[in-house]
């Protein structure tokens, strides 16, 4: 009789486990979340009361929603998507492709997220760090990046002597690493050149035909590959897995990729991440795309545990830090595994802003790009 209980919860037991591993994970976030008290890592440092959820998912990507109490939320941040969209700012061209420059021309606060990039001038760009614009500034200048390898005139309908939108960010770890970090622009180029490959390659299979997304009206333009149709169509079906998430109290939130972490944003003003949020996970979205192995029936997965196992900077960690303007801080922290951008506010009682956390897709020694990271903070100025 003993044995043939055992039998029966052996069975019951392995059945659980295949009905866990057939649905890959994937949960509604209309369930109620099962919620992390983080206890030690970077996050208790970074934040004293975050709480990380479990994981809503769908195929390669899951998301970690985190809660956290802020102190930033008295004031009203314009992101850059919503500024040019309603011409508070003005971001134009020096024919200087490390150098922009950018006049608010309004009373409002602008908000500029580090890997935006901004659409038109003579090449598409992406721009290095947060910064935040005061009302009525002019003429700040502004670090940045070309994402568009082959092209320094006007293209199309668009002014070659500004830029028109901003829709987008940056959507691969390496890509804001070489931006935020190594300041090399072949780097970037090399970055953007793989990632349309990828895309390339995982959505001809996706959809078993030969796909590409690069555009005829530029194909070296990453900001017009990340609007081929397909993927759009790619990246819809991913977010429906994501659109009733529940943001209420929500910080930010750290996503991994095939059970690897990837990437954490977190925000002192939660209007500010909710406003972020779409552009946010449609990068995150994407990136997924391009380590999507589309034959695949079922994906590894991150635990919550495990995510918080990974978050431990070294104490000798390398630091630096720098004004940008008068409004802006950049600080970095480094070890061989992790990387820490925190902006801050120098005009809201020094308060951090943005901590983004950066899991390096392998280990490296931050001593070797220590003079890059110098020089790219004094050109940012």
């Amino acid at each position: 009789m003993k044995k043939t209980i055992y039998l029966f919860m052996s069975a019951v037991l392995i059945g659980m486990l295949l009905f866990t591993a057939c649905n890959n994970g994937e949960r509604s976030p209309e369930e109620n979340p099962i919620e992390h008290d983080v206890n030690t890592g970077l996050l208790t440092e970074l934040l004293d009361d975050a709480v990380v959820q479990e994981s809503v998912s769908h195929k390669n990507l899951q998301i970690f929603l985190i809660s956290a109490n802020t102190s930033g939320d008295d004031v009203d941040y314009v992101p850059l998507k919503r500024a040019m969209e309603n011409d508070l700012v003005k971001i134009t061209e020096t024919s200087n492709v490390n150098q922009l420059e950018v006049s608010n021309t309004s009373g409002k606060t602008v908000f500029i997220h580090a890997g935006d990039i901004v659409k038109g001038g003579k090449q598409d760009r992406t721009l290095t760090y947060d910064i935040i614009v005061d009302a009525n500034k002019k003429d700040l200048k502004l670090s940045s990046f070309c994402v568009e390898s082959e092209r320094w005139s006007q293209r199309g309908g668009e002014e070659a002597a500004y830029f028109s939108s901003n829709t987008k960010m940056l959507s691969s770890r390496d890509l804001k690493v070489s931006s935020k970090k190594n300041g090399r622009q072949s780097d970037i180029w090399s970055e953007v050149a793989e990632t349309q490959e990828k895309l390339n390659d995982n959505i001809s299979e996706y959809y078993d035909q030969n796909i590409d997304v690069k555009a005829n009206e530029s194909s070296s333009s990453l900001e017009l590959a990340l609007d081929n149709k397909e993927l759009k169509k790619i990246k819809e079906e991913y977010r429906s897995s994501f659109e009733k998430l529940d943001l209420e109290g929500v910080i930010g939130f750290a996503y991994a990729i095939n059970g690897e972490l990837y990437n954490i944003d977190v925000y002192n003003n939660k209007a500010l991440f909710k406003e972020l949020f779409d552009k946010l996970l449609t990068a995150a979205i994407v990136e997924a795309v391009t380590e999507l192995d589309p034959q695949a029936k079922n994906y590894p997965e991150l635990t919550v545990v495990k995510l918080l196992e990974q978050l431990k900077l070294e104490k000798d960690a390398l630091e630096t830090s720098k004004d940008l303007n008068k409004r802006t801080r950049w600080m970095t922290k480094e070890d061989r595994d992790l990387m820490v951008f925190t902006s801050v506010d120098l005009k809201n009682g020094e308060e951090w802003l943005h901590h983004n956390i950066i899991i390096k897709s392998e280990p490296s020694d931050p001593e070797v790009h220590k003079s890059d990271e110098y020089s790219r903070l004094e050109e940012a100025l």
